[in-house]
């Protein structure tokens, strides 16, 4: 279980409407709902998400597999 959301205290920085903030407030949100590494995020292209299916492709590093997650 991930940390509950008043300690990602990080997410309070990004409250604009900045094309800045709402990239970070998706990273940080990779990073602590779904757990991803850093390298993971960094790894992600549009083509990762599957708009039809609602599902966010993540190519594992640790253990070398392909995931998905929904969105």
């Amino acid at each position: 279980m991930g940390p509950a959301w008043p300690d990602v205290r990080l997410l309070e920085s990004t409250r604009d409407r900045t094309a800045r903030d709402v990239r970070d407030r998706a990273i940080l949100k990779l990073l602590a709902i779904y757990g991803l590494r850093s390298g993971e995020v960094r790894g992600l292209c549009l083509e990762d998400i599957d708009w039809t299916r609602e599902v966010i492709k993540v190519t594992r590093s640790k253990q070398r597999k392909t995931q998905y997650y929904p969105w």
